[in-house]
């Protein structure tokens, strides 16, 4: 059987069979995979602890006739950090449930893979700053959609009527490292706008909502 191995990022996983477990991941030289962990669901396996989502890592994948095999995970990184906030995890599901509805199986997006692990390791600096991480995320989500297609900033402007003067806002949402545009000044009223043609923009990709949004807003609630 053919082997090959890639980094990669889990996205989510569910049940699948009597005791395996079935990854989504998104890996650095072969975009979104569908892999089958054998007997992960085992109390005796020895994978269950390295498949939790957002394990980055290496990963050993064995080709199968119909779904291809995990065979090994070394993870190098689990970001911890934004585990163990509930409000920070429901932004981690809100990446995830993103990259899975954006992105289709075995279409490799080093950039993309890359834009990823930027936005994880910059909210683990900003865990403390809400503001800074809605940027980071308004900004990710950006420059995502621009990344594979669904976003060029004449034709958002001019589809949600937007002045002018706005698509200099755009731009620097979908063309600035992420790290720098967390520290840009945007008024309430021009955040909220950019926001608004996001959400409209994703419902229009994705045909749907993004369910982590109103997870998230359960979440403010309580606090």
């Amino acid at each position: 059987m053919s082997t090959y191995k890639t980094e990669g990022i889990i996205l989510k996983y569910k049940d699948f069979g009597e005791a395996d477990r079935l990854l989504t991941v998104f890996s650095k030289h072969y975009g979104k995979l569908k892999l089958v962990v054998k007997g992960a669901r085992r109390l005796t396996s020895r994978k269950g602890g390295n498949i939790e989502i957002l394990n980055l890592g290496q990963l050993f994948i064995i080709e199968g006739k119909n779904l291809d095999l995990l065979s090994e995970i070394v993870v190098e990184e689990t970001f911890q950090e934004l585990k163990k906030d509930l409000m920070l995890m429901a932004e981690v599901y809100q990446i995830t449930e993103f990259i899975d509805g954006l992105t289709v199986e075995n279409e490799p997006n080093l950039k993309f893979f890359s834009l990823i692990l930027e936005i994880l390791h910059l909210l683990k600096e900003l865990k403390e700053n809400v503001k800074a991480r809605e940027l980071a995320m308004l900004a990710f989500e950006i420059q995502s959609l621009k990344i594979v297609g669904f976003w060029l900033k004449e034709e958002v402007v001019r589809k949600y009527g937007l002045p002018e003067d706005f698509g200099k806002i755009i731009q620097s949402l979908e063309e600035n490292p992420l790290g720098e545009v967390v520290k840009t000044e945007f008024s309430k009223q021009n955040l909220g706008t950019a926001q608004e043609v996001l959400k409209n923009q994703l419902r229009w990709v994705l045909e749907k909502d993004l369910k982590s949004i109103s997870f998230q807003q359960q979440i403010r609630q309580l606090h």
